[in-house]
């Protein structure tokens, strides 16, 4: 997930979309899917990446499982006062 956040934060076009999927799951003993006993993991992993992250334009990250507190890490990323970050400069 790092090295995908990166590379958006390289990338300076502005006709691209980028979308980061934050989930994966582990197959129970029936091989029915289990994707909690990962979500919480994936989502303490980015919580602490994006602590010491700057704002910069990083897409739109996709979830299974996410917290207010994990939403309003992400907005203020991307988003500065309202205002959308493109380029690593608000507009």
């Amino acid at each position: 997930m790092e090295t995908a956040l990166e590379y958006s934060i390289q990338d300076k076009s502005l006709d691209r979309l980028h979308l980061h999927f934050a989930s994966g799951y582990i197959k129970n003993r029936l091989g029915i899917p289990n994707i909690t006993k990962l979500s919480s993991q994936i989502n303490q992993n980015l919580a602490q990446y994006l602590s010491s992250a700057s704002q910069h334009r990083y897409g739109c990250l996709i979830f299974d499982f996410i917290t207010s507190d994990l939403a309003k890490q992400v907005y203020e990323l991307n988003f500065i006062n309202n205002k959308q970050i493109i380029g690593g400069k608000s507009r």
